[in-house]
């Protein structure tokens, strides 16, 4: 069973685990005992599932984290951005300092002006 996706996976344990149950007599008949292999393939499974339960509330709480550091830094940049206007407007836009917060803001704006971009390998 090549390339099987995780959920599929997931799902042929817990049905490995319900044939060995339903057939457990049948299989023990033909020289199978699944006393043990049940027992480990359903521990196993369990485990599974749990650590799967696990990796998904981490990864809710890695959304919840980037929520808040996306909605911090633009908190942050709006404040930025609003102190440089109302510095330029306490000095003047034609004043040296002005002339050089409106470079700050065209470095930014501009991609070109931001450098150039390594090429990934």
């Amino acid at each position: 069973m090549a390339k099987l996706t995780y959920a599929q996976m997931m799902a042929f344990c817990k049905l490995v685990v319900q044939f060995l149950k339903d057939n457990a007599a049948a299989l023990k008949a033909s020289g199978f005992d699944t006393t043990a292999k049940t027992t480990s393939l359903e521990t196993a499974t369990n485990q599974a599932f749990v650590d799967d339960a696990a990796q998904e509330a981490k990864k809710a709480e890695l959304h919840k984290a980037t929520q808040k550091a996306v909605a911090s830094t633009t908190a942050a940049y709006i404040q930025a951005s609003s102190m440089m206007d109302a510095m330029v407007g306490v000095i003047g836009k034609d004043q040296t300092l002005s002339k050089q917060l409106r470079k700050i803001r065209e470095q930014m704006s501009k991609e070109a002006s931001r450098g150039k971009k390594q090429k990934s390998a």
